[in-house]
């Protein structure tokens, strides 16, 4: 009689507040190869035979017996107790292996070199990620130095009389800062709702992470205003420096 294992999941989900073993379901894994198999057992949920554990979800699993679903290339997992080192198994985990399928490759590791693989890879994708936002923060502290050193630069005459006028270094200092953030400001109102827009379409490559994570934004906004700040001292310090008499001459 066909018959299967079928992990918790399934069993919660496909027959809830009832007793899964006895149950009969088909599967249907080609045109015309589909077979009804009764549930003889139920065990617990395991990501290790999924192909990437990291960003493995919670979903329904189903074990056939070797004999009754044969399998070009199977996967077989061996767990080791407490008092036994996993590697140990390995050889003999192979042996067994090729007596049970003497006609195929075999191939025996660690979940846990696995898993050190994946993370080798999501650490290279993160540190390219990396990479280009450190590329984009400093383009942006390049353009608002940029855009406020020209705008001081506009505003010499102006700066000049206010100097004349008694305004100290310091409130010329802050009228630059103020004028600096009231841009920062403009621009993370347009675009941490755009980001967050934008984030839904990704939301299928973040693990663990929401994309509407608020202190992912709060990061984000005290990052851009201390590079803002960073950026805009050095143009607010040359105006606070402006001499208005030739300041008033300039103009």
């Amino acid at each position: 009689m066909p018959v299967a294992v079928v992990n918790e999941w399934a069993a919660r989900r496909w027959w809830p507040n009832e007793n899964g073993v006895g149950k009969r379901f088909r599967i249907d894994s080609a045109p015309g190869a589909g077979v009804e198999v009764t549930v003889v057992g139920i065990v617990r949920d395991n990501k290790a035979a999924q192909p990437n554990v990291l960003l493995a979800v919670d979903g329904p699993e189903v074990y056939r017996p070797y004999e009754q679903a044969p399998s070009a290339f199977p996967t077989y997992v061996v767990r080791a107790t407490n008092r036994l080192a996993p590697a140990t198994l390995l050889r003999p985990s192979r042996q067994a292996l090729i007596r049970a399928v003497p006609d195929r490759p075999v191939f025996t590791g660690l979940v846990a070199e696995q898993v050190d693989r994946q993370l080798s890879g999501v650490r290279t994708n993160a540190l390219q990620i990396l990479g280009f936002a450190l590329i984009g923060l400093v383009l942006a502290l390049v353009g608002i130095h940029g855009v406020l050193a020209y705008t001081v630069s506009r505003r010499t005459r102006e700066i000049g009389i206010r100097g004349a006028l008694g305004a100290s270094r310091g409130a010329l200092r802050a009228m630059v800062l103020r004028d600096a953030f009231a841009l920062v400001a403009i621009g993370l109102m347009i675009g941490l709702p755009a980001a967050a827009f934008a984030a839904r379409f990704i939301g299928e490559l973040l693990h663990g992470t929401s994309v509407l994570d608020p202190s992912v934004y709060v990061a984000v906004t005290l990052v851009v205003l201390g590079a803002s700040f960073v950026a805009s001292w050095i143009p607010a310090r040359r105006a606070a420096r402006v001499d208005p008499i030739l300041a008033l001459r300039a103009g």
